[in-house]
């Protein structure tokens, strides 16, 4: 894994690079792009449009060799139809350039919006990438890979409601591709408006939604997120966003478990995978759930304290990439959700100090649970492959 960061002298944004190269020949980009200082919404985004424009030189990258992009908004139902206005910013499916999902989480960075994007680019051949109204789809070596983003349903006025409206979407539009929830989705990523009101409606319903769809503590569940969105619409209390696959081997896919640190999420009702490795021929992808600072029985650690906090959350999410046999230097991307504002110094500069130069984007969300102050996820990615199957 390469690291580094990109910055220009005149250009008031910095991208985060972090790149993954196989034998293959096929690259993987993780890159965060953040405005510097503080701006108007145009200023800001005029920088980042300049520092996007620049990393594509730098990494001899375009906009075709995009996959997604998560868009972190600090006032989303105000900059929406502003980000239009900066094509590189917000590309979503009708012009072609990869999917768009859009966040109300502010970043803490003085900045009014920031970017996750994900490239691919393989050297020998061309990557198919399509995109279409619901998704955007990568396929190589027999396998696709499909995100779909901003999947959302306001008939229903309630988290229970929209949760199993956003689900049954998911479901059939992957029945119309021949997949199912519980053999094709790996990652699902859950934004609650409201969470502390809204959070055990969601857990209720998806853990209905999952035992009605061979989804148990027997079988497996998936690898999620579930924190607080800022929404666009006081309509919309609930946002999924997926990232699934069709054509791997179920040898590929592994559940991990850290049980000298964390317990077993059914444990106290609720029904994720603290994380998923999957292993291709050139190649592993390990997926970490949202990871908060909590202990085998489901009880949360150091209240009110958050640099306790911080340390116990890290020590899990160490132990989950450990379970992977993955460590800190495969991080690709950290996505860190903070309760209070007034934390972000300290916490930026403890995970600094525990995860190194990883591409790190810091959003201001509540966690799921009030008493829980911050809460991490990411991708890590390793060199160790299995021959048995076909390269990524």
């Amino acid at each position: 894994m390469q690291r580094f960061e990109i910055v220009v002298a005149d250009i008031e944004a910095k991208a985060q690079v972090a790149v993954y190269a196989s034998d293959s020949g096929l690259c993987e980009y993780h890159v965060s792009f953040e405005p510097i200082g503080y701006g108007s919404f145009s200023s800001q985004a005029t920088a980042l449009t300049k520092i996007v424009e620049e990393a594509f030189r730098v990494l001899e990258l375009s906009t075709c060799d995009c996959v997604f992009r998560r868009v972190f908004c600090s006032d989303e139902v105000n900059q929406v139809e502003l980000l239009e206005q900066f094509p590189l910013l917000h590309l979503g499916n009708s012009n072609g350039n990869g999917a768009v999902s859009i966040v109300g989480q502010p970043p803490l960075s003085n900045a009014r919006l920031a970017i996750w994007a994900y490239f691919v680019k393989c050297i020998h051949e061309d990557v198919k990438i399509a995109h279409s109204k619901m998704a955007t789809k990568l396929t190589r070596s027999g396998v696709d890979h499909i995100w779909n983003f901003g999947i959302h349903n306001l008939d229903t006025k309630t988290a229970e409601g929209q949760t199993f409206s956003v689900l049954s979407e998911l479901n059939r539009w992957l029945t119309s591709d021949q997949m199912t929830v519980a053999d094709n989705v790996l990652r699902t990523w859950f934004y609650v408006h409201d969470i502390d009101k809204n959070y055990m409606g969601l857990v209720k319903m998806r853990r209905e939604f999952f035992a009605e769809h061979g989804l148990t503590q027997e079988t497996h569940f998936i690898t999620s997120t579930g924190i607080g969105m800022m929404n666009g619409s006081a309509e919309c209390i609930v946002k999924l966003d997926t990232y699934s696959a069709k054509g791997l081997d179920a040898r590929q896919i592994r559940y991990l478990s850290a049980p000298e640190y964390l317990g077993s999420t059914a444990r106290y009702g609720v029904t994720f995978e603290r994380g998923t490795s999957i292993v291709y021929g050139d190649r592993t992808h390990v997926y970490i759930s949202g990871t908060a600072s909590i202990d085998l029985e489901g009880h949360i650690v150091h209240l009110t304290d958050i640099e306790g906090q911080v340390a116990r959350m890290s020590d899990n999410f160490s132990a989950l990439l450990q379970s992977a046999q993955s460590t800190v230097e495969d991080l690709a991307i950290l996505i860190v959700y903070l309760r209070n504002p007034a934390d972000e110094p300290f916490a930026r500069a403890a995970l600094r100090q525990r995860f190194g130069d990883v591409p790190m984007l810091v959003t201001l969300a509540q966690v799921c649970r009030p008493g829980w102050l911050i809460e991490i996820e990411g991708m890590a990615i390793l060199a160790d492959g299995d021959g048995r199957f076909a390269n990524y």
